[in-house]
Formats: C-alpha cells, structure tokens, sequence
C-alpha cells in the first residue's frame, strides 16, 4: 500500500448470522487484521460467504474474501450407524457406540434414550477417553422366540462445555451375515456421499 494514505477499513459486509469478523492494527506499520471466527448461531455443516471489505485505497476500495468453513455439531457420532448381528435368537448381542466433542469440551450430565426398549438397552460404559461417551447397546432376545431384523435410534443428551446437546445413531438389528454386509455397505455409501457433498460446496 505503498504512495498513499496509511491504510483504514471503512466497513466490513457479511452474513451476520455465519461469521463474526473484526479489524485491529496488525503488528507491522500500515498493516491491519481481520480476524474472523464462525458465530455462535452458525449452522452445522458446511457453510459459504464471502467478506466485502471497503477500505480507503483510491485504486481498488474494495476487497472481497471468500470464506468457506465446516462445522461439526459439539456432540457428534463416530458413526451414523451402529449395526449388531443376532444368529443366535435365543441369546443378547452386544455393541459400542461412541461419541465425541470434537471441539475438546468436556461432555458431562449424559442420559440415554433407546426406541424400541423391549427388544433393546442402552448402558454407559465406563473408561471412555477424555471428551468421549461410549454407550453398549445389547438387543435382547424376541420373546416370541423368533428373532427379526430391527431398527431404533439411540439419542444421547448431555452438557458440552456447559450447553445442553444432543445426538442420535441408528442402530440396525441384522439376523443374517449378508443382511448385516448389506446394513454396513449402506452407512459407508451416505458416509461417501456425505464427504463428496461437502467437497462440492467448497470448490464452488
């Protein structure tokens, strides 16, 4: 910026609702930061805009950032699916679901919450890894004594840094090897067309 008057933002344009965005004097003379952070409202997932920043250049005023970012829920599954095969319907099958604060809070006050509590429990399991729940999910035997495939959802609530949150897993009761194959095969397709779908939005 060279020639001319030292440099000043006269106004900042974005979306409010997306962003919070602020200016200060950077470290060398002349030089100004902008510093900007997802606001607190922001939608989960991947989110566009762009910053319009007018400035008292008598050349080029304004000056346009492309913002782009991806937000995590503060209380997310490691998996959108937990899948647990019974070929043995007079016996309970066991599995684990987990969860996460990807941000690093620490996840207190958990309770846990299972449809279809006949034909299934849900537990805590102790000795999780910090900012991490693990919750075993067993489906019980049928007590018509013939065991068919089933599905619930397990939702978990619980304070992430003090806020109150919640999140939710399919679970999927297979009584077939090929069934269970088939249930799993379905979770990594959504998986891919969920990644593929947050690439588009970025290299728009």
């Amino acid at each position: 910026y060279e020639g001319q008057l030292p440099l000043a933002v006269t106004d900042m344009k974005f979306d409010t609702a997306k962003f919070e965005v602020t200016s200060t004097p950077g470290a060398k003379e002349g030089a100004i930061d902008i510093t900007i952070k997802p606001a607190a409202s922001i939608a989960y997932g991947s989110v566009n805009d762009q910053l319009v920043i007018n400035t008292n250049d008598s050349e080029t005023p304004e000056k346009t950032i492309v913002l782009r970012a991806h937000v995590k829920k503060p209380l997310q599954a490691a998996n959108r699916q937990l899948v647990l095969l019974q070929e043995n319907e007079n016996g309970p099958v066991s599995g684990t679901a987990e969860f996460t604060s990807p941000y690093g809070a620490p996840i207190t006050d958990v309770a846990t919450f299972m449809s279809r509590e006949k034909r299934f429990k849900a537990e805590l399991e102790p000795g999780a890894p910090k900012n991490t729940v693990r919750v075993k999910v067993t489906a019980l035997p049928s007590p018509k004594g013939k065991t068919k495939s089933l599905q619930a959802t397990l939702k978990i609530t619980a304070k992430v840094g003090g806020e109150e949150a919640e999140e939710r897993m399919n679970v999927i009761l297979a009584t077939s090897k090929e069934a269970a194959e088939s249930a799993s095969k379905v979770e990594v397709q959504q998986a891919l067309e969920a990644s593929k779908s947050v690439i588009e939005k970025i290299t728009e």
